[in-house]
């Protein structure tokens, strides 16, 4: 069945300096870091986009259709990187603060009414407020799923308006005050890192041990992949246990990465 996908959410740069510390600096007692080569990747919404679409290709669902909302803005975020170890020395952030907000014109409203799922992944830099998530929940059209993965503050507001909400155990601590006395405690999908993922504060998922070489945008990836399985199967145990093994192949290569 053909499904359209659309991706709303701020789009960022990832840049990866790779290259080693051989001496100090005669300046400071800090060390000096050699890059020898960069990479640069799309980040946040973008990367979640990126996953669907790969998700989508490597699972023969040529039909399905990935469409986009992004932030006109691209932060920059720059890992300076040992190339041998993976060990990060330093993350800068910049232009982190020049985003702007949303404008819902006709074109956007449109888009949100044909998706059949929409994936908001609002990283809270001021693209997205409350009341934008709320007219992005109306204009959607009837069994319209709704996922969100974001980093306010999660409120009533919020709960009410989606069908899932993912976080990470961090963002779980920062919102067990409305967490444990919510109702709806069947719409949270907490990531735990290499411990998998939890459902309903009473049930965990973990993919098999592997290596893992780098974390960046696995959340990215496990968003991506639960919105697909959900949308194949409409069961959202199963969708995670497929999204955590999805997940478990990205962090196994260096940087932000697509399966």
């Amino acid at each position: 069945m053909a499904y359209n996908f659309l991706i709303i959410g701020e789009k960022c740069d990832d840049v990866f300096h790779y290259g080693s510390c051989v001496r100090m600096s005669p300046e400071a007692p800090v060390p000096i870091f050699t890059t020898e080569y960069d990479v640069l990747v799309d980040g946040m919404a973008k990367n979640v986009y990126n996953n669907l679409e790969a998700i989508c290709k490597t699972y023969n669902l040529s039909d399905c259709r990935v469409h986009h909302v992004f932030s006109h803005h691209s932060a920059v975020k720059e890992r300076f990187v040992d190339k041998k170890t993976n060990h990060y020395f330093l993350r800068l952030d910049s232009f982190d603060d020049k985003y702007s907000q949303i404008e819902l014109d006709a074109e956007i409203e449109y888009s949100i009414s044909k998706a059949d799922c929409i994936i908001i992944s609002d990283y809270n830099k001021g693209f997205l407020s409350v009341d934008d998530i709320k007219m992005i929940s109306n204009l959607r059209k009837e069994n319209c799923i709704l996922f969100i993965d974001t980093k306010k503050k999660i409120t009533e507001d919020i709960i009410s308006c989606v069908d899932f909400i993912k976080i990470n155990e961090k963002e779980l601590k920062n919102n067990l005050d409305i967490f444990l006395y919510n109702s709806n405690i069947d719409k949270f999908i907490i990531t735990l890192g290499e411990k998998g993922a939890m459902y309903k504060l009473n049930k965990t998922f973990i993919e098999a041990p592997q290596s893992t070489i780098d974390v960046s945008g696995a959340g990215d990836t496990f968003m991506a992949a639960l919105a697909f399985k959900y949308m194949q199967t409409k069961n959202i145990e199963e969708s995670i246990v497929f999204a955590n093994q999805i997940a478990s192949i990205v962090v196994s290569k260096k940087g932000v990465s697509t399966i």
